[in-house]
Formats: C-alpha cells, structure tokens, sequence
C-alpha cells in the first residue's frame, strides 16, 4: 500500500513541476506569446480597399425656384 501511495505523490509532484515550469515559461515569454497572436489575427482580419473617389467635403445644396 505505501508503495502505490508514493507513485501517486511521485506522479502528483512531476504534474506540479510540469505545470509550474509551463507558467514560468509563459511568464518570461508573454510578450513574444503576445506578438504571435496579434499578428496571426491581423492577418486574418480582411482589410477593405480604399476608394479612388470619395465625394465632396460637403454636401451640395439645393436651390429651390419659385
């Protein structure tokens, strides 16, 4: 019975050691991480085109004759 006990608190400190090496990996790389994901959804984002005319500044106005 002890020995199955230490396996499993063996198996439980090697997952903490996993998942605490995985957060500091992340902590020192975060901008990098950052970087990666605004880029990839920039490209993924479609950019319009811009239009060749775009009309006057202001609007004409109309002249009314009696």
């Amino acid at each position: 019975m002890q020995k199955i006990i230490n396996i499993i608190s063996c198996i439980s400190f090697a997952a903490f050691l996993t998942g605490a090496g995985g957060l500091t990996w992340a902590f020192f790389n975060q901008e990098t991480i950052k970087n990666k994901i605004i880029s990839e959804v920039t490209k993924s984002l479609p950019i319009p085109d811009l239009p060749n005319v775009t009309g006057p500044a202001t609007p004409k106005l109309l002249r009314f004759t009696e």
